[in-house]
């Protein structure tokens, strides 16, 4: 059985469209991409020694990883960063002081909570 190439798109034309190397196309089409706990494979066909791809099968491929995708949230580093950066700005703004910043952090949900004091007294 003979296919034709209409409605096929190339790996590169794909890497383009969805900002990507082609490497990456590349990969979705050999190795897939894991999804709720399942490796799902990029379908896609040989024509002429290259790799081509159905416009249909691209949009339901990509399709679970753009629609609803889930919040992520932020590392441990991130969170870090951003409290930092928050102080800061509040001890620049006269706000907060040295002094009464010293051991109030926020939790990821917005709840100030106390922290112990790293600093212990030499007696």
């Amino acid at each position: 059985m003979i296919a034709s190439a209409e409605g096929y798109i190339t790996a590169s034309k794909v890497a383009s469209q969805l900002d990507v190397h082609v490497y990456t196309v590349l990969r979705w089409i050999r190795q897939g991409v894991k999804r709720r706990g399942r490796w799902v494979k990029l379908p896609a066909r040989k024509f002429g020694g290259r790799w081509r791809i159905h416009t249909e099968d691209l949009s339901t491929f990509i399709e679970p990883n753009t629609a609803a995708a889930a919040p992520v949230a932020p590392s441990r580093r991130e969170t870090r960063r951003n409290h930092h950066h928050a102080k800061r700005q509040l001890e620049a703004m006269g706000i907060l002081t040295a002094g009464n910043a010293e051991g109030l952090l926020t939790d990821t949900d917005g709840a100030a909570t106390a922290t112990p004091s790293r600093a212990r007294s030499r007696t």
